[in-house]
């Protein structure tokens, strides 16, 4: 929001139940606009908070980030000409049909950071096809409205449309319905645009390291939710193979806990004690990014990754990367395998591969990965600029 030029509303809900929050974000959104419109009061403890980046100039430097009250004035400043940009969290086909029609028949672009159909099931059940269905609706609904379909990667793009053909042909007797057209619509105009982050503070957080105070011990990074779709079990595993092996490593494990934390992480707080420079969520994001610069080496076990924000801002600063040769990532990064990243095939695979690098990253100075610089095309400068040109189109 800071870097882009044009003003922004952005309404928000809280961070949870996420499946609830996907039924009923576009309702939800277009009653509290209904209810603003028509000047009806507000519950006090709304979940809906408003927040925008308004600044009298152009220059995007002087943009701040402020809360206050949605107004009936903003609403028909939008209705006028605004644009109506929404994540994939939101159905916008509920939203579209239920707003004022001063919002609903402005244009609804949409960004999808993830899809339903590529998100891993931990139960055997095969999960609610539903919340795919209706983002496929969702987004046919944004180039209904003359508005524009974005993906993270080709990755999300590919995997949400498969997923619904393969849906459909397993749909028997309702194989005459013929839905497979609203995929092939998002198919013929979606765009792929990365997000952002914020490289620049980045560079300011970090801080001149040395490799190591031992160049025969590497520092290897580790960062994400603490959930089980993050795969933490498999980064834990791949190390105690290193401490099997009597070889230096020091570790630091970061992102953020909720209420349920797998048990692999106490167990490898006591298991690695002697190991740990970092531990859990960092005070601020400025000490998030100077842990990240300390570390050499950035592994990554993720059995879902739609792009990879964790990646990007361990590169940017300053770590080689360890990754999987699946999901995003070799879209990502492919061009600079070899130039401080390396791939493992499996999880099997983690183990020897990490012993390799490690042992070749102890004598390979971090200014000769170019990991930083290619990380520099994520910024937000560069990002904002892209995301406005679609809304200028």
């Amino acid at each position: 929001m800071l870097n882009s030029r044009h003003n922004i509303i952005a309404l928000t809900l809280p961070g949870y139940a996420w499946k609830w929050r996907i039924r009923h974000a576009g309702i939800t959104f277009a009653n509290h606009i209904t209810r603003i419109l028509n000047h009806l009061p507000i519950a006090s403890d709304t979940q809906v908070k408003c927040i925008s980046n308004f600044s009298s100039s152009s220059d995007t430097s002087s943009r701040r980030i402020t809360e206050h009250t949605l107004s009936k004035q903003n609403l028909e400043h939008i209705g006028q000409g605004g644009h109506i940009f929404s994540t994939s969290m939101m159905n916008l086909a509920d939203f579209r049909a239920t707003a004022p029609a001063l919002i609903a028949q402005r244009p609804m672009s949409q960004y999808f950071h993830e899809n339903q159909f590529a998100y891993p099931l931990r139960s055997k059940h095969g999960g609610d096809v539903h919340f795919g269905i209706s983002q496929i609706i969702s987004a046919h609904t944004a180039l209904q409205s003359t508005g524009h379909v974005i993906f993270n990667s080709t990755f999300n793009r590919d995997t949400l449309l498969n997923g619904f053909h393969s849906l459909n042909a397993k749909a028997g007797k309702l194989k005459h319905v013929d839905w497979d057209f609203m995929a092939d619509h998002i198919q013929q105009h979606a765009m792929t645009i990365p997000p952002g982050i914020n490289y620049q503070n980045i560079q300011k957080a970090i801080q001149p390291t040395p490799h190591s105070s031992n160049k025969n011990t590497i520092h290897l990074a580790w960062a994400g939710r603490w959930e089980h779709d993050k795969r933490p079990d498999l980064f834990f595993e791949a190390i105690k193979k290193l401490q099997h092996k009597n070889l230096p490593f020091k570790i630091s494990v970061l992102g953020e806990s909720f209420s349920q934390v797998p048990d692999c992480f106490q167990k490898a707080k006591t298991s690695f004690a002697d190991n740990i420079v970092h531990w859990g969520y960092q005070p601020t994001a400025a000490d998030y990014f100077h842990a990240l610069s300390q570390a050499d080496l950035f592994i990554s076990t993720a059995d879902h990754e739609f792009f990879g924000l964790a990646v990007a801002e361990a590169a940017a600063a300053g770590c080689g990367l360890l990754l999987p040769r699946a999901l995003a990532y070799p879209e990502i990064w492919g061009a600079v395998e070899g130039k401080g990243v390396t791939f493992y095939d499996t999880p099997e695979s983690l183990p020897h591969i990490l012993q390799e690098t490690s042992e070749r990253f102890s004598s390979t100075s971090k200014e000769s990965f170019i990991t930083q610089s290619s990380a520099a095309d994520f910024d937000w400068l560069n990002i904002a600029h892209r995301l406005d040109r679609c809304f200028e189109a």
